[in-house]
């Protein structure tokens, strides 16, 4: 990656367009940040313009004009800088025409060409200079001759096993050592005691191989379809697992129980809540346990990553509520108290009382609070609470759309009245 990085930063300095190609979830577009946050001391002007079904090359040629500076007749600068560097991320996602052209790549392929770009609101031919683009696309979509030929190209693919290891260990290892962890406490399962480092080495790099080796087999199990686009499977799978896992560990008495269970949860909420029949669920938790079956030696730990019947997590009830409801405060606070809860009672009871809440407020609301439900709200607020990027949520209700609503609203209430006013479900015309 750091070759790649002074690669394309070599191109920028010669002023050469850079183009990254690769499939989705292999970090392109966190690749070229990071190659821009190096490029910040070139003093060279960045502009983002991230492509959706609304791009075209009016909304590219605006952008552009938006950091120019008017020096002669029809020529123009960037504003107080050497070049202005054009960042388009995701162009296979613009607006493609009716003839089947897309406008934003032509416009670029335009003013690379002839260093001129038609101005909408002057009606006139602009000369745009010391203009650099770096372009982000996916892997299959198909680019024209004429416009490739102006790039430096280059391919990510999806790294190997042996490189998702080592770049999750060193992040995983070195959060779990700043942690205060009390390690004569962390391995309650078994009798023997382990040392910090025994650990570390062991116990956290089994859960690393197990969790790469079972998304490498979704990712050849399920192959895209019509009823699967959401079946993603990418780097920012792995990710969100160790983000959500690392985050909600207690700050210090962790045991190898807290720890895979947590863990387990989390891969449940990472691939089977995402599946839309049984027939997958049942294949992914075959897949999961044939892996921890692979990688621990002790049953123990087996058996308790592939519970028929797991825990329920939640992070909606204080320290001090296993006899009643306590609201957590503060974000840190509230998220490190993401545990398994030893009965569903004080959840649904605090549930219960949102509903209550809620109604005097909005008006009536009917649900019926099932296992699943319970688990589904308590994870939904999990994740809304989240400091990082990973705090959002696609609530997709098969056979009746208003349940979505209804999961959105008491979590959000739980949070705040305030929230449920910026987060609300509504449902789709068709």
């Amino acid at each position: 990656m750091k070759r790649c990085i002074h690669v394309m930063n070599m191109c920028t300095n010669v002023q050469r367009p850079v183009l990254l190609v690769g499939e989705m979830g292999v970090g392109k577009t966190l690749l070229m940040r990071e190659k821009l946050r190096n490029s910040q001391a070139l003093e060279g002007l960045q502009v983002t313009l991230n492509c959706d079904n609304f791009t075209d090359g009016y909304v590219l040629s605006n952008r552009l004009h938006e950091h120019m500076e008017w020096k002669a007749a029809n020529y123009y600068d960037p504003k107080n800088s050497r070049y202005l560097i054009c960042f388009i991320d995701n162009l296979n996602m613009a607006k493609v025409e009716e003839d089947g052209q897309m406008t934003v790549s032509e416009t670029i392929r335009q003013h690379i060409d002839h260093t001129f770009i038609f101005s909408k609101s002057t009606m006139s031919l602009n000369h745009l200079r010391n203009t650099v683009y770096n372009v982000t696309c996916g892997l299959n979509h198909k680019l024209s001759t004429r416009f490739s030929r102006h790039f430096a190209a280059f391919v990510l693919h999806y790294p190997e096993k042996a490189a998702l290891k080592h770049i999750f260990s060193a992040v995983t290892k070195s959060k779990l050592s700043s942690c205060s962890i009390n390690s004569s406490k962390f391995s309650e399962l078994s009798e023997d005691r382990l040392s910090q480092e025994e650990i570390t080495q062991d116990l956290v790099g089994s859960i690393i191989r197990i969790t790469i080796e079972v998304q490498d087999r979704l990712r050849s199990m399920y192959l895209p379809t019509k009823e699967r686009c959401h079946y993603l499977f990418t780097l920012r799978s792995i990710s969100n697992i160790f983000r959500n896992l690392l985050v909600s560990l207690k700050p210090k008495d962790n045991t190898a129980k807290d720890l895979l269970m947590l863990w387990s949860h989390e891969m449940s909420c990472g691939y089977s809540y995402r599946m839309i029949s049984t027939v997958d669920k049942e294949r992914f938790q075959q897949t999961f346990a044939m892996s921890a079956k692979k990688y621990f030696s002790k049953e123990d730990y087996v058996a308790l990553c592939t519970a028929v019947d797991p825990p329920l997590f939640s992070s909606i009830v204080g320290s001090d509520a296993y006899h009643g409801y306590e609201v957590p405060t503060g974000s840190e606070g509230a998220l490190r108290e993401y545990r398994a809860m030893p009965d569903s009672g004080s959840v649904v009871t605090r549930m219960r009382h949102n509903i209550s809440e809620f109604v005097k407020h909005f008006g009536s609301i009917n649900i019926e609070l099932y296992e699943s439900t319970i688990s589904l709200i308590s994870r939904v607020v999990h994740v809304l609470q989240n400091p990082h990027d990973i705090g959002h949520v696609l609530l997709v209700a098969d056979g009746c759309a208003d349940i979505a609503n209804k999961v959105a609203a008491i979590a959000a209430s739980i949070l705040g009245e305030v929230l449920y006013k910026r987060f609300r479900v509504t449902s789709s015309p068709t």
